[in-house]
């Protein structure tokens, strides 16, 4: 992630009032660790945190940054992640710190 891109052009296409989403994969350095020993791309990828994302978004007038789920990221198929998914709702949400959690997303305004 290069903090020093210059994201102008992003807001120089939105109207004046026009949104922008962003969204961020960031997890905690287990599911990390796991998914580069059982995922074979698992290398390749890179998170970024929430404060990555705040960097990004914090350039707009106003944000807003959500996180939701932990449990669902190792669910190893659709099925155990729709329900693993649930279990984040009802409980794993509410428990733990965004910054470990799954995905976090956010929205602008220019």
């Amino acid at each position: 992630w290069n903090h020093n891109i210059d994201w102008s052009p992003i807001q120089h296409c939105l109207e004046l009032g026009g949104r922008e989403g962003g969204l961020s994969l960031w997890l905690a350095l287990l599911h990390q660790f796991a998914r580069k020993k059982f995922v074979k791309w698992g290398n390749s990828w890179r998170y970024i945190s929430i404060e990555e994302l705040t960097l990004f978004l914090e350039k707009f007038n106003s944000y807003e940054i959500k996180a939701t789920g932990f449990l669902s990221a190792f669910g190893r198929n659709e099925s155990q992640q729709r329900l693993f998914a649930t279990i984040d709702d009802l409980f794993f949400n509410y428990v733990i710190p965004d910054k470990w959690k799954y995905v976090s997303y956010g929205i602008a305004q220019k």
